[in-house]
């Protein structure tokens, strides 16, 4: 085939702007671009060169840097043999993460703040060297600093750049720019932008860009039959297990040893994936096609807008993600923005700023578990390894202060070991169960902010004693001996105990991190929670039950339920959830998690946003038309670029094409709404607010339409809010959508 046959193929699944680019080469006026310092990464290699000036990152180049890819210069091609080349050169790069030279051509000679506009309308850039309209170059790092800084009057034909193919190729579609060419080591020599006037249109077939065939995505979602388990990130939960659920279990041996008996055992951490998946690529939404009657013209309206040539809407928003080594086994979120982590030597407090984490504070300690947590998860008391080489020392961690603090627990313990640990955020007492030469003995103590007053002995026995809960000065714990168990409360200030229950054979018991109830599993299997405030043995369905650092709420079975006037009732809300699943919801804008020693930080279930909703937990199937599927996605990916301000990377360049792309999807009602809500001009500079929009993934929603004629059609839309206690939790917003010029569009702004 011949060279334009060639290009014609290669043209014909291309998606850079033909037309835009056969303009140019004729000419073409460039638009001027808003000023947006964006950031882009770049390899060790060419951090270790880069002097950052402004926005632009100016790079020493050396005679004899880069490596030649190709036996071809640009100095040895026509105008015309370049165009070819480069536009062959950047589809081989398409998604290319290597970088490499370029030289960009610009459409027109332009001044240095439009130059430095268009080439950071994509995110920050290395640039090696200058060619300026006189002919001249600039090399000197310097001199390109003072070209953009120092309000110069020169006029910039062109630049060689250092960016990755994929990056390459987003610069060619700024209108501003007439070609992107690779660039070798000798081309640093003897090459210039080419010369737009040499270029011979007529040798190159630029065919028109081809449509896209209009087709809803349908997303499916998971039956109610399915796994109930399955977390939001993938994760899938264990199953419960009593002895393990708050790390506070009673062991059902009753020997005397030197065991760390009602401390935790294993730490239930959530199982996560060992890799994260990346984010799902924006495509473009598809233009809603016209329905027609049957027996009439099936031409679609003329008047059907479809999206501007190039436009490319994000429709599908990844979540954020932060990944970063740490030596951690257990990493959660206690605050807005600070983290805790554990590991075998210590635990730390970290703040966590937009993709970096800073040390707050460290505290070595052995063999760490968390042994209380604060109701609404700002607080946590650690236990580890004293001095003695057992279990005495305790930690407080706190959020508020950003502090941790030992707080002397040891010089109780001394050489014994705990084996029960207890603390009442209501009446700041501490409670110490621990075994020292053969005698079990049971101390408490008021904690005054971060000191604790004089311990008390409420207990001591030559039989094993285990602590059960607390309310009030009152503190419950069995005494077990031959196989048999007996409950007992006693007054911290009178010292005085009384027999509560008692039970012919031990029973093992799991102790929320309140330190308010107790889970009794029986030894025929029949499992009750103890209730402090009734002192009743409250009788469940099985043993899946789960605290949390609830007082009084928890999970079982896959359902909340709450313990109020001494019977055990239902509680859907997401607030006692949240106080169960206390490593999940310490902030509202995080949740951290450890994979392979690495700590992982994505967007947190328990937003705001969720928690003042109203949720749903049933199961959704998504009934939609394909060509309401399709209006609602595109609305959505018009909603994420204005909410992202993503309209450039889009390929919205001025505000005629965003109001554009709006009244494709947006009904004229819609329309008029979002631009208001957002101060949307339609001419002028590209200058907008989010109005209060917020970025969505179109596969997270099912639409279910209820009612639809041939002129409207509404539902409800659910929206994913998260996994909580085991379920799928949806949002749900009623929708409208009409037909406009023969195209279904969306009656409302989400």
């Amino acid at each position: 085939m011949n060279k334009n046959e060639f290009y014609k193929q290669l043209m014909s699944e291309y998606t850079f702007d033909a037309d835009r680019i056969r303009d140019n080469a004729k000419r073409g006026k460039s638009s001027r671009q808003k000023l947006s310092p964006l950031y882009i990464g770049m390899s060790a290699a060419a951090a270790a060169c880069v002097v950052t000036v402004g926005t632009i990152a100016a790079v020493n180049m050396g005679r004899h840097d880069g490596v030649s890819l190709t036996d071809t210069g640009l100095t040895t091609l026509s105008a015309n043999d370049r165009l070819n080349h480069a536009l062959e050169q950047l589809e081989k790069e398409r998604g290319s993460t290597e970088s490499r030279d370029y030289l960009v051509t610009f459409a027109e000679p332009m001044t240095p703040a439009q130059a430095q506009a268009v080439l950071t309308a994509e995110g920050n850039i290395p640039v090696k060297l200058l060619y300026l309209e006189d002919g001249s170059r600039i090399s000197d790092t310097d001199q390109i600093g003072r070209i953009f800084t120092d309000s110069s009057d020169s006029r910039i034909t062109g630049a060689a750049v250092y960016c990755s193919g994929s990056f390459a190729v987003k610069l060619q579609n700024e209108p501003a720019v007439f070609l992107i060419e690779a660039m070798e080591a000798g081309d640093f020599e003897n090459a210039a932008p080419v010369n737009i006037s040499d270029i011979q249109t007529s040798e190159v077939t630029f065919p028109e860009p081809s449509v896209t065939e209009p087709g809803g995505v349908v997303t499916p979602i998971t039956s109610a039959d399915s796994d109930p388990t399955e977390d939001s990130d993938g994760t899938v939960e264990p199953t419960y297990d009593t002895s393990e659920m708050d790390g506070t279990s009673e062991p059902e041996d009753t020997a005397d040893t030197e065991e760390d008996e009602g401390l935790p055992t294993e730490e239930i951490t959530t199982p996560v994936p060992e890799e994260t998946t990346v984010p799902t690529v924006p495509t473009e939404p598809t233009t809603p096609e016209s329905t027609t009657v049957p027996g009439e013209n099936a031409e679609p309206d003329e008047h059907v807008p479809t999206l501007p040539a190039g436009v490319t809407l994000p429709m599908d928003v990844g979540s954020s993600v932060y990944n970063t080594y740490m030596n951690a086994d257990t990493a959660f979120f206690i605050g807005s923005d600070i983290f805790f982590t554990k590991d075998d030597s210590g635990i730390s407090l970290y703040r966590y700023n937009g993709g970096s984490e800073e040390l707050i504070c460290s505290e070595e300690i052995s063999d760490a578990k968390i042994a209380w947590a604060s109701q609404n998860g700002r607080r946590l008391m650690v236990t580890g390894t004293g001095e003695f080489g057992t279990r005495s020392r305790t930690l407080l961690v706190s959020a508020d202060s950003e502090s941790i603090i030992d707080l002397g627990t040891d010089e109780i313990v001394m050489s014994g070991a705990l084996t029960g640990f207890g603390f009442s955020e209501s009446t700041s007492q501490l409670t110490l169960c621990f075994k020292d030469e053969g005698v079990y003995y049971i101390y408490s103590a008021k904690l005054d902010g971060t000191y604790l007053d004089q311990f008390t002995e409420v207990a001591h026995s030559d039989k094993k004693l285990s602590l059960v809960a607390s309310s009030g000065n009152v503190i419950y714990y069995n005494e077990t001996s031959f196989g048999e168990s007996t409950m007992y409360a006693a007054d911290i200030s009178t010292r005085n105990a009384r027999m509560v229950h008692f039970f012919e054979d031990a029973p093992k018991v799991t102790r929320n991190l309140a330190f308010t109830h107790a889970v009794i599993t029986n030894a025929d299997g029949s499992v009750e929670i103890f209730d402090p405030a009734t002192e009743r043995l409250l009788a469940v369905s099985d043993d899946s039950v789960s605290f949390g650092a609830s007082r009084d709420s928890f999970i079982c079975s896959g359902s909340s339920w709450v313990i109020s006037g001494g019977a055990v009732v239902s509680d859907g809300s997401l607030a006692s959830m949240a106080e169960v699943e206390y490593r999940r919801s310490g902030s509202e804008k995080w949740y951290a998690y450890v994979s392979g020693g690495t700590v992982r930080i994505t967007d947190s279930d328990y937003s705001a946003e969720n928690k003042a909703s109203l949720l749903t937990f049933n199961g959704v199937s998504d009934n939609a038309p394909a060509e309401i599927r399709s209006a609602l996605n595109g609305a959505v990916g018009v909603n994420n670029a204005i909410a992202l301000g993503k309209y450039s990377e889009s390929g919205i360049k001025t505000p005629e094409s965003l109001v554009e792309c709006i009244s494709v999807y947006y009904s004229a009602n819609a329309s008029q709404k979002i631009m208001a809500r957002c101060g949307i001009s339609p001419v002028g500079a590209m200058n907008y607010t989010t109005g209060g929009l917020k970025a969505a993934d179109a596969g997270s929603m099912f639409l279910v339409i209820s009612s639809q004629n041939s002129d409207t059609a509404s539902g409800m839309l659910y929206i994913e809010a998260g996994t909580f206690a085991g379920k799928q939790a949806y949002r749900s917003v009623s929708v409208e959508f009409v037909k406009e010029n023969g195209a279904w569009k969306l009656n409302m702004i989400i």
